[in-house]
């Protein structure tokens, strides 16, 4: 029995001692987050006053302006005021100087540029004075552009004068 004891000890000493000296499994890493979910405080980018000029329509003239990857609330910001010529020479702006407005993603300016029946982002009906507040779909990592264009109206003068003014700010 006392022979018994003295094995069981031993055995028990050795197993002991062997866990000791095993290597203890490396703790399971937790997952890293991704990038995307990082918050990056930044600062925020200055306005792009894009278009402030005066120039003529006679079918439409296009104004592209960019929004930048990540920006969170893009706003268009801006006024028009079309004219157009009278039989005696002075500018009016009413109703023959009606323009359209529209905003157009890259693919629909695709499909306005070849006569493609198509969509807009965002179009105003025609107006020869009109201002503009808009808030830009966010993007995500990549920039967007965009298209303001500016259009003649039909049933009006047949060349109009477009004074506009167009910022896009970032909040």
């Amino acid at each position: 029995m006392a022979r018994r004891l003295a094995r069981f000890l031993i055995t028990a000493l050795l197993w002991s001692l062997a866990a000791c000296s095993k290597t203890q499994p490396t703790p399971v890493q937790q997952d890293q987050p991704a990038s995307v979910d990082h918050v990056v405080v930044s600062k925020p980018q200055a306005p792009n006053n894009f278009l402030h000029k005066t120039f003529a329509v006679k079918t439409d003239e296009a104004f592209t302006l960019t929004v930048p990857a990540h920006a969170v609330r893009p706003v268009l910001r801006g006024s028009f005021e079309s004219f157009a010529k009278s039989k005696a020479g002075d500018l009016l702006s009413n109703d023959s100087a009606n323009v359209d407005l529209l905003i157009l993603n890259d693919r629909e300016f695709d499909d306005f540029s070849h006569a493609r029946q198509g969509t807009a982002t965002y179009s105003l009906d025609p107006s020869h004075s009109q201002t503009v507040s808009y808030t830009v779909h966010s993007t995500g990592g990549e920039p967007q552009t965009y298209h303001l264009v500016f259009r003649n109206s039909p049933g009006g003068a047949g060349s109009k004068l477009v004074k506009a003014d167009f910022t896009i700010t970032f909040e």
